[in-house]
């Protein structure tokens, strides 16, 4: 379920990469005609997350790193909102930036990204329940970031465009997807297994929880906590 889903993300920044009225701007130093392109731009970023409703938020910055357009999804309003120009950031000492800058055209960089450990596009990690762009604490620490460079008509790489997920969306169908197969197994093996009592764990290869029942316990080295799989069942996990 989540290769599926990040393969849908990247499918689709790889669409918006090649956008006419993006390498329209790209590839022209004229800001008269920039000043032209730039409404048509933000209007198709606009129908990029109207018509893929996974995303919260997509933005475009330029070659120095200096955002020129971003979106983002309002979830209390339901609207799609214009981030105003004086509230735009420049990403140039972001990680995600400087290693997306640097791939190839048509190449794609994936990224989690926390307020912990990223402070650029910090508006997006407002952890006020009273935020707009989020529902929850919980549903606000992470995004995923998925991001591809720009390449013009001369082949010089003009800046990266940046789709953004929150990570909870990515994850939630995979707890859809273990009851339907819970159902399935406690058919299979109904003398062993109680799927009433069944949790899924996602642990990265460290064994910190990606996907954990008590929240509280998820993401735990962006945060250098004990939250670890090994500790909480330490006999389960060496077996």
């Amino acid at each position: 379920v989540i290769d599926e889903n990040l393969e849908e993300m990247e499918s689709e920044i790889l669409y918006a990469s090649n956008l006419t009225n993006l390498h329209e701007y790209t590839d022209t130093d004229d800001k008269k005609i920039k000043e032209i392109i730039l409404p048509q731009l933000i209007k198709d970023f606009n129908n990029f997350i109207k018509n893929h409703t996974l995303y919260d938020q997509i933005s475009y910055a330029d070659e120095n790193g200096q955002e020129i357009v971003k979106l983002r999804f309002n979830a209390k309003t339901k609207t799609i909102d214009l981030v105003p120009k004086n509230q735009l950031q420049n990403i140039k000492d972001s990680y995600y930036f400087s290693e997306t800058i640097k791939l190839k055209e048509g190449k794609i960089f994936d990224s989690l990204i926390s307020s912990d450990t990223e402070n650029h596009n910090s508006d997006a990690f407002n952890q006020n329940t009273n935020d707009p762009y989020h529902t929850t604490i919980d549903t606000a620490h992470f995004t995923i970031n998925s991001s591809i460079p720009i390449i013009n008509k001369d082949g010089q790489n003009k800046g990266i465009i940046t789709a953004s997920v929150l990570s909870y969306r990515i994850f939630n169908d995979t707890e859809d997807d273990s009851t339907k197969n819970g159902a399935t197994t406690s058919t299979a093996y109904s003398d062993t297994f109680d799927t009433k009592n069944e949790k899924l764990y996602i642990v990265n290869q460290d064994g910190y929880y990606i996907q954990h029942p008590d929240k509280n316990k998820e993401w735990g080295f962006l945060f250098n906590s004990d939250n670890k799989i090994q500790i909480d069942m330490p006999l389960s996990i060496q077996k």
